[in-house]
């Protein structure tokens, strides 16, 4: 038996293509709608989107929800410190419009095209703070 030899794992830096998408799309991950700031330029989500009353934070009839992408990722992964996620657009069916939006990117930008054997295409990030 030949002695066991270390494997090298390959995946995107979550964080550098979030920046990456963030300042070629201009919006915010983390307030996608614009509560805090400025609204996702150019998204037919945020457009689209009714402003509804929220009772589980404060609010403030003239401003648009919270949406935060970072939520999303955390809700449909096991998430930790240095760990790698798989983001595929097998998402796709369990987001909104504006959780759509942002997930295409990712795909679009980051995964390889789907071969024969697979059926969406995927990709790997890893995740550190």
């Amino acid at each position: 038996m030949d002695k066991p030899v270390k494997k090298t794992r390959e995946a995107f830096d979550y964080h550098e293509c979030r920046d990456y998408l963030q300042d070629k799309y201009q919006y915010s991950e983390r307030d996608y709608a614009g509560h805090f700031g400025e609204p996702a330029q150019n998204s037919p989500a945020v457009a689209a989107a009714p402003i509804e009353k929220n009772e589980s934070v404060a609010w403030d009839e003239e401003r648009p929800p919270y949406w935060d992408f970072w939520h999303f990722v955390i809700d449909h992964t096991e998430m930790h410190n240095g760990t790698y996620i798989t983001m595929s657009e097998e998402w796709l069916p369990m987001a909104t419009d504006w959780q759509k939006e942002i997930i295409q990117h990712y795909i679009d930008e980051f995964a390889e095209p789907a071969t024969h054997d697979e059926e969406c295409r995927e990709v790997e990030f890893y995740v550190e703070w």
